[in-house]
């Protein structure tokens, strides 16, 4: 077994194992906290195109979700791919996020201005490996 190295920085790093996978997956969370909200966070996540459809970033999500609502005050960690990224809209969809609306012109990558999704997971509502 391989291990996949999950950064969470400042506050959380965790290894992730999935067998066969030689590669690197990169995962990043960005802690929010206000008066009004709770901690919130943000995820991000690349992996190498020579390893895409293998289901390791999918797992990966699930596992860092599952801990995120586990051991730490989380109740809500949300992800915003790019529209036209119907493989990362997909990976949210089968580690159980669910897609709360689309974001009109939200980014700008390489000069072209982009929509995204923005998909969330809930505390009370995740389920990482429904039945």
């Amino acid at each position: 077994m391989h291990h996949i190295r999950l950064k969470f920085r400042p506050w959380w790093t965790s290894s992730f194992g999935h067998s066969n996978a030689r590669c690197a997956l990169f995962a990043s969370t960005t802690r929010r906290r206000s008066r009004a909200t709770r901690t919130i966070e943000r995820s991000g996540y690349w992996i190498g195109e020579e390893f895409w459809g293998r289901g390791i970033t999918t797992d990966a999500i699930r596992f860092v979700t599952t801990i995120g609502f586990a051991k730490h005050d989380l109740i809500r960690i949300f992800a915003v791919p790019f529209s036209r990224n119907t493989a990362s809209c997909r990976v949210l969809e089968k580690a159980g996020y669910a897609r709360e609306g689309l974001m009109r012109q939200s980014a700008v990558k390489d000069g072209v201005v982009e929509d995204q999704y923005l998909y969330a997971a809930l505390r009370g509502e995740y389920t990482a490996w429904p039945e």
